[in-house]
C-alpha cells in the first residue's frame, strides 16, 4: 500500500507512519436499529463534536445486535466520514456505558505502543490534517461525500516518541483548558441574560401602559425599508469598498457585518446604507431564522441592507429600537414570527411587513424601555468582552498547535 503523507513540514525528525500501521482497527459502524429505550446507544455525527463526545446526542439501539455492532473503547478516535459540513470532524470517545457506532462514523483504535489516541486526534484536526482529507480521502458527489476507508488508511502521520507527543498534548492543554473556563462563563452569562430578559418582561407585560392599542409593534414604528439584492458574487467588501448584507448578518447573537457581498460603485443606492444604531430583522430565512433581528453597530461603513434584510425604523417618540431588538428574540414574539411567517420550502421562510407590524410587544414606558435595554446591554458588553477574550485564546492555540507540530516541544 502505497502511503500519502499528511503534509505537516515537521523539524523534529519524526518518522512518518501509516494510520493503517499505527492502529489495530479501522472501520466504519453499520446501519443502527433504533427503539424507543435501550441500554445500548448509537453514536451518528452529531455526538462527534469539536468540543468533545456529545453523548447526549447519541440514540438507543437495539441491545439483541451488539453481537453484530461495532462497539466503541475508551480512547477510540471518532471521526466523521460523509456529508458536507459535517465529514471530517473528529473527538475522542469517553463516555461510559455501551456505544456503537453507525455506518456515518469511523473508529480509530490506536496502537498504544505507538502513539497517543489524542494524537491521531491532534493530527486530523490540524489545518494539515483537514486539507489532506479533503484533498486525498473525500470521493463522490458534493452532496454524497464520502471518506474513503483506504484513502484514509494510507495516510501516513509523523510519529514522534510517546513522551513527545504527551508533551505537546499537554502544552496544548494548558490553553485549552483557559478556552473552556472561558465558554462557561460565556454560558453562565447567557443564562443569566436570558432570565433578566424573561424577568423585566413579566414585570411590565401587565402594567396598563402596556395595553393601548393591543401593543401591536406597527404603532411604535414610523416606516419599515426595504434595500435590493442585485445578483452578486460571493466576494466580501474590503476596506473602501461598498457591500450588500447577507441573510447571514442579522442574527440575534449580534450584527454580523462581515457577513457581505461586495457591489460596484454603479450599483450603490446610498438611501440603503446601513448606519450604527439601525434596528434590522431578517425577512427571509430558515425557519429558525426568520425574523431574527439586531441592532446594527459601527464596526463598519458602507454596508447596505438587502431585499431580504428590513430596517425598523422606531418612533423615538414612543420606542427604544435596543427595547424592541430584545423583545424580538423573546420565546413568545419568536412564536408569533413563526405562526405568521410563510414560505413553500422547509428551507426557507419568509415575513411579510404587514405580519412583523402586528407582533404583539408589552409597551412601558419610554424611560422603562431604555432602562430595561441599558441592563441587559451591560450583560452584552461582558458577554462581548469574554467572547473577544475566547477569541483571542483560539488564535494562541492555533499558533501554539502550528508551532509544536512543525517544530516539537523541545523548541518552547
Amino acid at each position: 500500500m502505497r502511503e500519502s503523507s499528511i503534509g505537516i513540514p515537521h523539524g523534529g525528525n519524526w518518522p512518518e507512519i501509516s494510520l493503517a500501521d499505527v492502529t489495530k482497527l479501522l472501520r466504519r459502524g453499520i446501519s443502527p436499529t433504533y427503539v424507543d429505550s435501550s441500554t445500548v446507544h448509537a453514536i451518528g455525527q452529531r455526538c462527534v463534536q469539536r468540543g468533545g463526545f456529545k453523548a447526549e446526542a447519541a440514540r438507543p439501539h437495539d441491545s439483541s445486535l451488539l453481537g453484530k455492532s461495532l462497539v466503541a473503547e475508551s480512547g477510540d478516535v471518532l471521526l466523521n466520514s460523509t456529508g458536507m459540513g459535517t465529514i471530517g470532524r473528529s473527538c475522542i470517545f469517553d463516555a461510559e456505558g455501551i456505544f456503537v457506532v453507525d455506518s456515518h462514523v469511523t473508529i480509530l483504535r490506536a496502537r498504544p505502543e505507538l502513539v497517543e489516541p489524542r494524537w491521531i486526534d491532534l493530527l486530523l484536526r490540524s489545518p494539515w490534517g483537514q486539507a489532506h482529507l479533503e484533498s486525498h480521502c473525500f470521493a463522490g458527489s458534493t452532496n454524497q461525500v464520502e471518506l474513503s476507508r483506504m484513502e484514509l488508511a494510507r495516510t501516513a502521520i509523523p510519529v514522534p516518541s510517546l513522551d513527545e507527543q504527551r508533551r505537546i498534548i499537554s502544552s496544548l492543554d494548558s490553553v485549552s483548558e483557559l478556552e473552556r473556563s472561558v465558554e462557561i462563563s460565556i454560558a453562565k452569562l447567557r443564562s443569566v441574560r436570558a432570565g433578566m430578559v424573561l424577568s423585566v418582561l413579566r414585570q411590565v407585560s401587565g402594567a396598563p401602559q402596556c395595553q393601548e392599542d393591543g401593543g401591536l409593534l406597527g404603532s411604535r414604528l414610523l416606516r419599515i425599508e426595504a434595500g435590493r439584492s442585485p445578483d452578486l458574487a460571493e466576494v466580501q467588501a474590503v476596506a473602501g469598498e461598498w457591500g450588500v448584507l447577507k441573510v447571514s448578518a442579522v442574527h440575534t447573537s449580534g450584527f454580523r457585518p462581515q457577513e457581505n457581498k461586495a457591489i460596484p460603485l454603479d450599483m450603490v443606492d446610498p438611501r440603503y446604507e446601513v448606519h450604527a444604531g439601525d434596528l434590522l430583522i431578517s425577512r427571509a430565512n430558515t425557519p429558525e431564522l426568520v425574523g431574527s433581528s439586531c441592532v446594527a453597530t459601527e464596526s463598519k461603513a458602507r454596508l447596505l441592507l438587502s431585499d431580504k434584510t428590513l430596517r425598523l425604523v422606531v418612533n423615538p417618540r414612543l420606542a427604544d429600537a435596543r427595547y424592541v431588538n430584545i423583545c424580538l428574540s423573546t420565546p413568545g414574539v419568536r412564536a408569533q414570527i413563526g405562526n405568521n411567517s410563510s414560505g413553500s420550502s422547509l428551507s426557507m421562510q419568509n415575513i411579510s411587513q404587514e405580519a412583523i407590524e402586528k407582533l404583539t410587544l408589552p409597551w412601558p414606558a419610554l424611560t422603562e424601555q431604555k432602562k430595561i435595554a441599558d441592563e441587559i446591554e451591560s450583560c452584552d458588553d461582558l458577554i462581548a468582552e469574554e467572547l473577544e477574550g475566547l477569541v483571542k485564546l483560539q488564535k494562541i492555540w492555533q499558533g501554539l498547535q502550528e508551532y509544536l507540530l512543525t517544530r516539537g516541544s523541545r523548541m518552547l
